[in-house]
C-alpha cells in the first residue's frame, strides 16, 4: 500500500499571506486526508516567495536539465519545480483579480515553461498525465470565479494534465468571501457553504483520480509519451 501513496501539491497564488484563498486551499488539502486514500499533501504559499517574470527566451526548451529548470533566472521557483515533479496531483488556487488569477500566480504559471511539451529536454512534458484541479475565490458571488478558474485550468490542459471538475461548480472550486458577513477576517470564506463544498469536491476528485491513475499506470505496458514521439520526429525517426 505504501508504494501506492500519492502526493497532492497545492499552490496558493494569493498576494496576501494566510487569507481566504489560503484558508480554502488548506481546508481542501485537509479534507483529502479523510478520504481513506494513502496520500501526502503539501501547501506551497507563494505570497512571500520571489518569483520573477518569465523572459520568454525559451532557453529552458534546450538547456534545462540535471536539476536546472530555468538556466536564466535563479529565484524561489527552484524550490517549487522539484515538488511539481514529485506530485501526482496539483491544485492551483487564486483570488480573482480582474476576472483572472493573480499576477503572482500568473508568473508561476509562465515559469513552468520548462515543462512544456515543445521543449527538447528531460523535463519536457513532465506534467503529462498529472491530475489538476483549480480553486478561485472572489469577493462577491458574481465576481468572476468561473473565468479565473478557466484560466488556471487552461494552463493545466496546455501542460497535458488531466483536469477534473466538480458537481457543485463544474469547472472547479469557486467561492465568495462576502455573503453578508464581515469580511475582515482571513477565513470569512467559510460562510459560503455551497462554495466550500465545491472546494472540498476539487480535493476529492483530484485525489481519487490521481490514485486511480497511479494504480492504473502500474498495470499498463510502457507507453511512449507524446514528447518522445515529437523528439523522434524532429530527429527524422
Amino acid at each position: 500500500m505504501a508504494d501506492n501513496k500519492i502526493k497532492i501539491v497545492g499552490i496558493c497564488g494569493s498576494h496576501r499571506h494566510e487569507q481566504n484563498t489560503w484558508y480554502a486551499l488548506k481546508s481542501c488539502l485537509e479534507q483529502i486526508k479523510t478520504l481513506g486514500i494513502p496520500v501526502e499533501t503539501e501547501l506551497i504559499d507563494i505570497s512571500r516567495m520571489r518569483i520573477e517574470d518569465c523572459k520568454g527566451c525559451h532557453v529552458c526548451f534546450t538547456r534545462a536539465g540535471n536539476g536546472s529548470f530555468c538556466p536564466v533566472i535563479h529565484d524561489d521557483m527552484e524550490q517549487i519545480y522539484p515538488k511539481l515533479l514529485e506530485a501526482d496531483g496539483i491544485i492551483a488556487a487564486s483570488p480573482v483579480h480582474w476576472w483572472s488569477c493573480t499576477s503572482k500566480l500568473r508568473r508561476f504559471i509562465e515559469r513552468t515553461n520548462a515543462f512544456c511539451g515543445s521543449g527538447n529536454t528531460e523535463y519536457a512534458g513532465a506534467l503529462y498525465n498529472k491530475v489538476g484541479g483549480v480553486i478561485a475565490i472572489a469577493y462577491d458571488v458574481h465576481g468572476g470565479t468561473e473565468v479565473a478558474a478557466s484560466h488556471m485550468a487552461t494552463w493545466m490542459l496546455s501542460q497535458n494534465m488531466i483536469v477534473v471538475g466538480t458537481q457543485s461548480a463544474h469547472i472547479g472550486g469557486t467561492a465568495a468571501s462576502n455573503l453578508g458577513v464581515p469580511t475582515a477576517g482571513p477565513d470569512s470564506i467559510k460562510f459560503d457553504c455551497h462554495g466550500m463544498r465545491s472546494v472540498y469536491e476539487v480535493g476529492k476528485r483530484v485525489a481519487e483520480t490521481a490514485y486511480i491513475m497511479k494504480l492504473g499506470r502500474a498495470n499498463l505496458p510502457e507507453i511512449t509519451p507524446p514528447t518522445e514521439l515529437l523528439r523522434d520526429c524532429r530527429n527524422g525517426k
